[in-house]
């Protein structure tokens, strides 16, 4: 009797409820996992001004304000002005020695003249060539063919275009194309052999410094080897698109590879703080090295590009423009070639 009462003062155990309670807070967790899904991973598309400006700042030369040039204008007449009097005051005075210093100095003044009339004129073609593009998509949206001939023309007596090539454009075109017909043709026939020499250019210097940088150890290396392979790329580009950069120009384009140069001593200095903290043996640190020569080639891959933009006459077709994915594909045959060599 005792174990039947000991028995009946059990109570049982409600599972139901527990089962419950489990359903509810597993329905909420799941709830909770598609919301954060919902906030975490949402793309956002950052806009193509904001990440192509900062090339293309660097490659427009800036206006000078009326103030500095009335400026200079005013320190070139008085040192004109001085260096008439030595003369007239040495001549006067039959002063033979300061007569002669007038002389050298009227030499070095003539010569930095000269040299700052020719950056003057260079800086002004490189913005006038910059600016083409908006003249070229004015002429299209007006619709103005003479106008479109007109500017072809000059572009090939200004600019060296080859002869037969420029001829090919002359004779295929005729009075029934439309301006923007003109510049397609003048594209495809004229342009294109210049396109592929200089994607041959942006493909050579930017596999040359991932190849280099992916075999120095030295993060002071790395930033001589963009800064000397962009500015070879660089003049060559503008060689090619035959604009002559002078010494002001060659500075506005060097802020760009400033920041490329940068970009290259930070992951340098990143790459070699993960190696010394992780005790990384030799094959991670070799395939570190190789990523970062990818990384810093695909910058000065996309200055290249960029440059080629802001140089090209006109502007590019989107079916015809090289891109990022052609230089991956090149710098990643170039480092395996490296590698199992």
């Amino acid at each position: 009797m005792k174990t039947r009462h000991e028995s009946s003062s059990y109570k049982p155990k409600k599972v139901f409820e527990e089962a419950r309670t489990n359903e509810i807070n597993t329905e909420s967790l799941n709830g909770a996992k598609l919301f954060e899904q919902q906030q975490t991973f949402t793309p956002v598309a950052l806009p193509e001004e904001e990440v192509e400006s900062p090339l293309e700042t660097a490659l427009t030369p800036k206006k000078v304000s009326r103030w500095t040039k009335l400026g200079l204008i005013s320190f070139g007449g008085l040192c004109s002005w001085q260096l008439l009097n030595s003369w007239y005051t040495a001549a006067v005075s039959q002063d033979w020695l300061g007569l002669g210093w007038a002389a050298f100095g009227s030499a070095v003044a003539l010569a930095g003249a000269s040299a700052i009339g020719k950056e003057w004129f260079k800086l002004r073609r490189l913005k006038k060539q910059i600016s083409m593009n908006d003249k070229v998509d004015a002429i299209i949206e007006a619709d103005q063919r003479k106008q479109a001939e007109e500017f072809i023309q000059s572009l090939h007596k200004h600019k060296s275009v080859e002869q037969p090539q420029f001829q090919q454009w002359v004779d295929a075109k005729n009075e029934s194309h439309s301006a923007e017909h003109l510049f397609t043709l003048y594209d495809n026939l004229v342009l294109a052999s210049k396109d592929m020499q200089a994607k041959s250019i942006v493909s050579q210097y930017s596999s040359q410094c991932a190849i280099l940088v992916a075999a120095s150890p030295f993060a002071l290396a790395d930033i001589g080897i963009v800064a000397w392979r962009a500015m070879k790329m660089i003049n060559e580009l503008s060689r090619l698109y035959s604009v002559e950069l002078g010494y002001w120009s060659r500075v506005a384009l060097l802020r760009q590879v400033f920041v490329t140069m940068a970009a290259a001593g930070a992951t340098e200095v990143a790459v070699d703080a993960g190696v010394d903290i992780l005790s990384m043996d030799m094959t991670a640190r070799v395939s570190t090295r190789l990523a970062q020569g990818v990384g810093v080639g695909l910058l000065v891959a996309r200055l290249g590009i960029r440059t080629v933009d802001l140089l090209r006459p006109v502007a590019w077709k989107e079916s015809q423009r090289f891109t990022l994915m052609d230089m991956r594909a090149n710098l990643l045959k170039s480092l395996k070639t490296l590698t199992f060599k």
